[in-house]
């Protein structure tokens, strides 16, 4: 008597796993690296690094390096921004950014520099403010800061009466370095006839290797001098 013999056949799909609706689920894949990686506002003792984020990473991985030092990871983040805090001022390093996911890490970007400022000078002290009848002009003096500073920046907000309180917009600068130095401690400021209210406010700029670190006004937003004029 003849037997009949059938071979059964499994065939296994390679491309990926079978999901309920009989396709294929691909693979994940290694994110890109991120994209447009930069320095954001400058401070004397941070540097703020952003870039483009990148789709399904998970978290990024931030690296740094001095000189000719090898690069070291600082640490991870969710976001498409990292702050490397705790700096010295006038400080340089290079970056770089990967980006992480199941698979893995990617190739990291391009190396960027990030930089310091140098020490934000304090405020100069005692700021005052005096209109001269005989002359037409407001007389400003200070103490000098007690930071190294290369030259001072006076703003100005002018007021339709002695009440209003200026908000922080109000206020625009005056003078510039050559009539405010360094070792100044006055400065005349001539206002039109119609002028009623004046406000001042004084900050110390200190510049070094062609950065500028400008401190806040004295003593700090939102105080400053009001000046009527007669």
């Amino acid at each position: 008597m003849r037997r009949a013999i059938v071979v059964g056949v499994v065939l296994v799909a390679l491309a990926g796993c079978g999901d309920e609706d009989g396709g294929t689920t691909p693979l994940q894949e290694v994110p890109q690296a991120p994209a447009h990686v930069a320095m954001g506002t400058m401070y004397d003792d941070r540097v703020v690094l952003h870039w483009d984020g990148v789709t399904y990473a998970e978290y990024y991985t931030v690296y740094r390096r001095s000189g000719s030092s090898a690069a070291v990871a600082l640490g991870t983040t969710r976001e498409a921004f990292f702050v490397d805090g705790g700096l010295p001022a006038l400080a340089m390093y290079e970056y770089q950014v990967s980006a992480v996911d199941d698979a893995g890490e990617s190739q990291p970007s391009a190396w960027v520099t990030g930089r310091t400022l140098p020490t934000v000078p304090k405020p100069p002290a005692a700021l005052l403010g005096e209109y001269q009848t005989a002359t037409g002009y407001i007389r400003l003096t200070w103490s000098p800061s007690p930071d190294t500073v290369t030259c001072y920046k006076l703003y100005r907000a002018l007021m339709a009466d002695s009440t209003t309180v200026p908000t922080r917009e109000r206020f625009y600068s005056i003078g510039d370095r050559e009539s405010i130095p360094a070792d100044s401690t006055g400065y005349n400021d001539i206002v039109e006839p119609q002028t009623r209210v004046v406000c001042y406010c004084i900050a110390a700029v200190r510049i070094e290797e062609d950065l500028t670190a400008e401190g806040e006004c004295h003593p700090a937003w939102p105080d400053y001098v009001r000046v009527a004029v007669p």
